[in-house]
């Protein structure tokens, strides 16, 4: 029967995850205490009298296991392996390691298995230059996958049904507006309500773009009034687009407006949130902050001022980047000619 090497506790390497916290006030180690009170006894159990993993050993982290890239301290825990005084990793499962893609799987198995690391779990132990060690390894990661991929799903269609019906559920309420918690019967949602000193800056500034202001303009008119931009400090114009087409401000709430994408970029996996031309849009629980007549008119406004497309080439590459401060018009550039015949900007 195979039996646990000797090891000794400043050996083995402590990891901790869980996805996400139940309650934002506890810190850290606070979530992940009843897990590691499991390893604490496990250790007492199995090595006893040598004291508890040192305090450097331990490794913890509230994130998603999706991807290695987006967890610091599995990262951490994974260059410390290389050193040959670490002999093993102390987890409550595999799967508290990744429940990432083949990619992420295929990885961590590789580093484990050529480090010479064993995986010690509650229940069992994986050597993993043991081929049916590997393999029951790998399934379990794998089974680990398949379930992100499911809750994914019956996470999304949860956020899409509180959106239909009419709640908000993005981490950070739109400038002009206060994320509450309300409660309906028995269940508690969160929608938005008017900041009183924030959302009659939002009006104005529909009201400014209404009455003929370029974005430089309604910037510098905002920062002449003292008003602090959403991060704080001074206004830029590129802030202002984005608010004028928001339709949070109608009262509306939206989903999938910003769907992640995932691309190839130099062989490279590339996360973005690009604007999607086409998303869901429902009546929201919150009041607008604009009525319908201003709103119609700014986006007839907006609807004559095309936006760059970044596929062009452009001719200037300072093309939508440069207003006049006086009226706020986008400056243009006009070539000419000089009396040797070459090509002159101005």
């Amino acid at each position: 029967m195979w039996q646990l090497p000797p090891l000794t506790p400043d050996e083995i390497l402590d990891y901790l995850r869980k996805s996400r916290t139940d309650d934002p006030t506890l810190d850290v180690s606070e979530v992940l205490a009843k897990h590691e009170q499991m390893l604490d006894e496990w250790v007492d159990r199995n090595l006893p009298g040598m004291g508890p993993i040192p305090e450097e050993n331990r490794y913890r982290e509230v994130v998603s296991g999706e991807t290695i890239e987006s967890r610091p301290e599995i990262q951490k825990l994974l260059q410390r392996i290389e050193l040959p005084r670490v002999k093993a990793i102390l987890i409550v499962e595999p799967q508290r390691l990744s429940r990432g893609d083949l990619e992420d799987i295929g990885r961590i198995v590789k580093l484990l298995r050529y480090s010479n690391t064993l995986v010690i779990t509650l229940n069992y132990t994986y050597d993993l230059h043991d081929e049916r060690d590997r393999d029951l390894f790998e399934r379990e990661l794998k089974r680990g996958n398949e379930f992100l991929e499911y809750q994914k799903r019956i996470m999304n269609n949860g956020r899409l049904l509180s959106v239909r019906n009419g709640n908000f559920i993005g981490q950070t309420a739109p400038y002009g507006y206060k994320k509450v918690q309300i409660k309906e019967g028995k269940r508690k949602c969160y929608t938005l309500e008017p900041d009183p000193e924030k959302a009659p800056i939002v009006k104005l500034i529909f009201e400014l773009y209404r009455d003929g202001y370029g974005m430089t303009r309604i910037s510098d008119k905002l920062d002449a009034l003292g008003v602090p931009s959403p991060s704080g400090g001074k206004w830029v114009p590129d802030t202002i687009p984005r608010m004028l087409k928001n339709e949070h401000y109608l009262g509306k709430v939206v989903w999938n407006r910003r769907p992640h994408s995932r691309k190839i970029v130099d062989g490279d996996i590339v996360v973005s949130r690009p604007t999607a031309e086409e998303y869901l849009i429902y009546e929201g629980k919150h009041p607008a902050i604009i009525d319908q007549t201003l709103w119609d008119a700014v986006q007839v406004r907006r609807g004559t001022i095309p936006p760059n497309k970044k596929t062009y080439n452009f001719v200037n590459p300072l093309s939508g980047l440069l207003y006049c401060k006086r009226c706020g018009r986008a400056m243009t550039r006009r070539t000419y000619k000089d009396k040797d015949g070459k090509e002159r900007s101005a």
